[in-house]
């Protein structure tokens, strides 16, 4: 049992299919699915456990001084931050009615959650789910989870290509939620369906309502999964293109009033070269990221980003730029375009990972009185651990 950064292939969006799918996969911690089932010997019974650990450092070199978190900004000014502290445990287990699965990952850390009006001081829950497979193309799934809405939102924290999110999607994809996960996975069609309360602090009540969310993933040629990053494609799909064509559907009803969002997405892989884009509309959904009072705003707004990573030295050294749009009427600083550029480093088989970024917004709409200042300059160190049994 020792320290690894990667078990056999596991399959992010076709299980079952019978050529490798990825090699590399987020951990527990990472916002990663349990590993597979194991036949051990001298047990009857073929399960699986992972423990697993994340933490990710943040220096804030530059700093605009018109940046804040509440206008999707990276930090409130210059200087170093515990981006993400996470413990999490997993495993899978056979039964007579298909695969059982466990997931609980424990937030004490993440400088994302601490923006929040309503952030707890001891940390969040980001995890804490059970499943049941009982068919191969059916796992049924209660608990707190991350939900499946946007494909910049999906893309797991262990893996991700630049550390800060789509601004659109930082806005707009409900974070964790507690509720009921129907994952259909047909192959080359993947949907997921869930119905979860309606709160960012996981409260049950009219007033935060309730939230119904489904996502279909469609890979007709062969599998993309849910990073813009290239790292994990085993060989043998690397020289082959494939391409995803997705869309999300969000539906909230809260406070007697029903509002929605749309999301339509696509990816490509082929060799050393990722890419992705997408475009999402919410018509007064409730605002997911920081905001300065509760209850939240619940606004109509729209954007978009296109994200691309190179394998420049494979698995060390990758390069990656978006460019994001969001257009948020009725707040003078969400009104921009950005465009952000960065560069990975890879070390001890990837359980390492060194970023540096540079990100600018270009805000629109305006007549400042003097020149805005809204980039930052950002470098984080990721380190993830995670151990199987």
């Amino acid at each position: 049992m020792s320290l690894v950064a990667s078990a056999r292939a596991h399959a992010q969006i076709t299980r079952d299919s019978v050529a490798p799918v990825r090699e590399v996969f987020a951990s527990c911690a990472g916002d990663g699915l349990p590993p597979n089932a194991h036949d051990h010997a001298g047990r009857h019974v073929p399960y699986s456990v992972q423990l697993s650990a994340l933490g990710q450092g943040w220096a804030v070199a530059e700093a605009g001084r018109d940046i804040r978190r509440t206008d999707l900004g990276a930090a409130d000014g210059t200087g170093l931050y515990l981006g993400f502290g996470r413990i999490g445990a997993c495993g899978s287990v056979g039964t007579p009615w298909g695969p059982f699965s466990w997931t609980l990952v424990y937030e004490p850390l993440s400088l994302e959650e601490s923006g929040q009006p309503d952030a707890r001081g001891w940390g969040r829950i980001a995890s804490a789910e059970v499943a049941l497979a009982p068919f191969s193309w059916l796992t049924v799934s209660v608990g707190i989870r991350k939900i499946a809405f946007s494909y910049g939102h999906d893309e797991p924290l262990q893996l991700r290509t630049l550390p800060i999110l789509p601004y659109i999607t930082q806005s707009t994809a409900p974070d964790r939620r507690a509720g009921i996960t129907l994952d259909d996975d047909f192959g080359a069609a993947h949907v997921v369906i869930g119905v979860y309360q309606g709160a960012h602090d996981l409260s049950v009540s009219a007033e935060s309502g309730m939230l119904l969310a489904a996502r279909l993933v469609a890979e007709p040629i062969g599998p993309v999964g849910n990073t813009v990053s290239t790292l994990g494609d085993p060989a043998y799909w690397r020289p082959r293109p494939r391409f995803a064509v997705n869309a999300s559907i969000l539906y909230e009803y809260a406070a007697g009033a029903s509002t929605y969002a749309l999301a339509a997405d696509g990816a490509m892989h082929w060799g050393p070269v990722g890419l992705a884009g997408e475009y999402i509309f919410a018509s007064n959904t409730e605002v997911e990221s920081p905001t300065r009072h509760t209850p939240k705003p619940r606004l109509s707004r729209q954007g978009m980003w296109v994200e691309t990573a190179v394998m420049l030295w494979r698995p060390w050294i990758e390069a990656s730029a978006r460019y994001d749009w969001l257009d948020n009427p009725q707040l003078a600083g969400q009104r921009f375009h950005a465009m952000t550029v960065g560069a990975n480093l890879y070390a001890w088989k990837q359980l390492l990972k060194v970023q540096a970024l540079y990100t600018r917004k270009f805000r629109y709409a305006i007549t400042p009185v003097r020149e805005i200042e809204d980039d930052t300059f950002l470098l984080v160190g990721q380190l993830a651990l995670e151990r199987l049994f």
